[in-house]
């Protein structure tokens, strides 16, 4: 069994661009006064992998210290998501009609009613997926019980990573009438983006262990 945790890079910096468009939105004097709460929280910035093998071991003695080892494993690869949330709560608004006809006017009026919404703003994910595994190793016999090795391992999985980015849900909250208004227009502006794409992991491990035997 197995853990591994990834980190990635520039997921902070990208959720700090992301938070600062929004707020660049509502510079708007008349929503910036209605704001209670808005933001983004990473809630996950790395992927973690649980994995669980099980196979066959080989081993060849070469000597009365030295042996030679290898295996073929098969198992099974598990990810956690990374993503982040983002959070809206303070008045709503219903979208001005007259605002299509004539920019000057505002885009927005408040309707008197109080909103708060949460929502996965982008999220990534893989798919559970079988992994397999082989390795050689080589191993000294230092004393009756103790040993030292050495091993180079690879793992292979395939899996389907797939983002979805929704960064127009705000609107649920903000402005629900604006979401039908464009929904009737043909445009489902609160449906997230997604994207797939399929891709093959490879991971080396080249290490060194010291055994007790009993």
């Amino acid at each position: 069994m197995r853990v591994k945790a990834t980190p990635i890079n520039g997921w902070s910096k990208f959720a700090l661009s992301e938070e600062e468009d929004i707020q660049k939105f509502f510079k708007d004097p008349l929503l910036e006064q209605s704001i209670q709460n808005i933001g983004l929280v990473i809630e996950s910035d790395h992927l973690t992998e649980f994995a669980a093998d099980a196979g066959v071991y080989f081993s060849l003695p070469l000597s009365s210290r030295f042996a030679l080892g290898s295996k073929v494993l098969v198992g099974r690869s598990v990810m956690t998501d990374i993503e982040i949330k983002a959070s809206y709560a303070g008045d709503q608004y219903d979208f001005n009609l007259a605002y299509l006809d004539d920019e000057t006017q505002p885009m927005f009026t408040p309707n008197g009613q109080m909103a708060a919404h949460e929502w996965n703003y982008i999220n990534i994910g893989a798919t559970n997926s079988m992994k397999f595994g082989t390795g050689i190793s080589l191993t000294y016999a230092h004393k009756n019980s103790f040993s030292w090795r050495v091993f180079c391992d690879y793992d292979y999985a395939r899996k389907t990573f797939t983002a979805t980015y929704n960064p127009l849900e705000i609107f649920t909250a903000l402005s629900p009438d604006a979401v039908t208004l464009m929904s009737i227009g043909g445009w489902e502006m609160t449906r997230p983006a997604v994207s797939s794409t399929k891709k093959s992991l490879h991971q080396w491990v080249l290490g060194g262990a010291f055994c007790i035997s009993f």
